[in-house]
């Protein structure tokens, strides 16, 4: 990173932020302290790693690529609108982990319908003339 503004004057503690070092590893963490030259992440984790990290991990200026600012804990609903990247941030990291893995997932597992027949027109007339529609999931995928 070109930027020497201190680390601590750039964020706050309890921010959640995104790193994508040189070697293209992305950590995502909270932010719990740091200096000119180095930042340290709490409740860690490495993206495509499903492990979460305990304790503190420390990365260099010299290291890191790209820092991404997210309002709000990755548990928690992230409202559309407060997901704010840094100013130095690249453009493609917008949202917490666990959302990315969401939507992975969704698009990995939609059913595909071939052709719409008659009973899929059908069905969709029925709900579309519904006030309320109720879903529920039967089996070991739930």
């Amino acid at each position: 990173m070109d930027n020497n503004i201190p680390f601590s004057e750039r964020f706050s503690i309890g921010d959640r932020l995104v790193l994508q070092l040189n070697n293209c590893e992305i950590f995502e963490g909270d932010y719990c302290g740091g200096g000119k030259n180095f930042i340290d992440l709490t409740n860690a984790r490495q993206h495509n790693n499903p492990n979460k990290l305990k304790g503190t991990y420390s990365f260099n200026r010299l290291e890191i690529d790209v820092i991404s600012l997210l309002h709000g804990k990755a548990s928690e609903k992230v409202p559309k609108k407060s997901i704010i990247p840094h100013p130095a941030a690249d453009k493609g990291i917008k949202i917490v982990e666990e959302e990315y893995d969401r939507l992975k997932h969704m698009a990995n597992n939609y059913i595909y319908l071939e052709h719409a027949d008659n009973i899929y027109y059908e069905s969709v007339k029925k709900l579309c003339e519904a006030e309320t529609i109720g879903v529920i999931c039967l089996g070991k995928k739930c």
